[in-house]
């Protein structure tokens, strides 16, 4: 059975029917994408690629795993460098971004914005 990975901050019990279908039957498997500390060097950011990696690695095979990767820039890169290297297919979430703006009655604008999940697109 195929496993799409989702490491991202948007579990898939939030996801669209969409979002959902686009898995294709896969097991999906959440994996909260860690904070990155501001403070933390770019060395120290590899090794948490590492660290998330490995062990992920050693569980799903490249045959079979789908990895949708999304979350602070510079660990996203790090780990989507690290996947591609080892032959996993990696893809992101394309959506639609629709914005409305709210004038309230105190004068204060809201900006509420609705996300509409497209496809995954291939990094």
């Amino acid at each position: 059975m195929r496993t799409f990975i989702n490491l991202t901050n948007h579990p898939s019990n939030k996801w669209g029917e969409k979002q959902i279908t686009a898995c294709k039957g896969a097991v999906i498997v959440d994996i909260p994408f860690p904070n990155v500390a501001s403070s933390m060097t770019s060395g120290n950011v590899k090794e948490m690629a590492r660290d998330i990696l490995i062990p992920l690695m050693v569980e799903y095979n490249k045959e079979d795993t789908l990895f949708l990767v999304q979350g602070e820039m510079s660990l996203t890169y790090q780990l989507v460098s690290m996947l591609k290297t080892n032959d996993y297919k990696v893809v992101v979430a394309c959506s639609e971004r629709n914005t409305k703006e709210v004038v309230n009655e105190d004068g204060t604008t809201t900006k509420v914005a609705t996300f509409n999940f497209v496809q995954f697109r291939e990094y």
